[in-house]
C-alpha cells in the first residue's frame, strides 16, 4: 500500500508525447506585428536604402535608384560648391592684384575682361544653387525613408479578388415625424 501511494503522489512523466511547435503565417493573418513593421522601416533608413532593403520587396530595384538619386544630388553640390569657390577666388583676384599670394595665371573659364560685378552674379548663382542642392539632398534622402515607410505600411494591406462596390436605395424613416419617408444611398464596399 505504500509504494502504491509514492507513486501515485510523485507526478507522471509524459516523455512519450514530442513537444510541437506550431508555427504562424503572420503574413496572412495579417497582424500589426507581423513583417515588416513601418517603424522599423523606418529606423532601418537612418542608413540610406536600408528601409527598402528591410521591406524585401523590390529591393534590388529601389535601393540603385535610391543610391543613385542620392550620388547625384551629392554630385551636383560637389559641382557647385567647386565652381562657387572659383569664382569667389577669381572676384578675390581681380580686386586685389596686387597681392603677392595672387596667382597672375588666372583661369581658362573665366574671360579676362570679366569686371567684379559680373563675376559677383556669377559666384552669388552658384551659391544659390548650392544651397538648392543642399536642400534638395535633403528631401531625397526624406524621400526615401517614407517609401520604405509607406510600403511597409501597405504591405498588410489586405487586396482580394472580390473587391466590389454596390449602390442601392434605402427607405429610413425620420424620426420627428412617423408617416415621412427619406430617400437614401447606401455603399457598399
Amino acid at each position: 500500500m505504500g509504494f502504491s501511494q509514492n507513486a501515485k503522489s510523485q507526478p507522471a512523466k509524459s516523455d512519450s508525447t514530442p513537444s510541437v511547435k506550431v508555427a504562424r503565417n503572420t503574413k496572412t493573418q495579417g497582424s500589426i506585428d507581423s513583417f515588416p513593421v513601418p517603424k522599423k522601416a523606418a529606423l532601418w533608413s537612418i542608413i540610406p536604402g536600408g528601409g527598402q532593403i528591410y521591406n524585401k520587396k523590390w529591393a534590388f530595384i529601389k535601393v540603385p535608384i535610391v543610391y543613385g538619386a542620392l550620388a547625384t544630388t551629392i554630385y551636383l553640390t560637389s559641382f557647385n560648391q567647386k565652381e562657387y569657390k572659383k569664382f569667389k577666388t577669381a572676384d578675390y583676384n581681380l580686386r586685389n592684384p596686387t597681392d603677392p599670394n595672387n596667382p597672375q595665371s588666372g583661369y581658362p573659364d573665366i574671360p579676362n575682361n570679366s569686371n567684379t560685378t559680373r563675376l559677383r552674379e556669377i559666384r552669388d548663382a552658384y551659391f544659390k544653387r548650392t544651397q538648392q542642392m543642399y536642400i534638395l539632398t535633403g528631401v531625397t534622402y526624406l524621400l526615401g525613408a517614407a517609401e520604405a515607410f509607406t510600403s511597409a505600411h501597405l504591405a498588410h494591406f489586405d487586396v482580394n479578388d472580390n473587391l466590389s462596390f454596390r449602390v442601392k436605395p434605402s427607405f429610413e424613416p425620420l424620426v420627428a415625424s412617423g408617416n415621412v419617408f427619406g430617400l437614401g444611398l447606401q455603399l457598399k464596399f
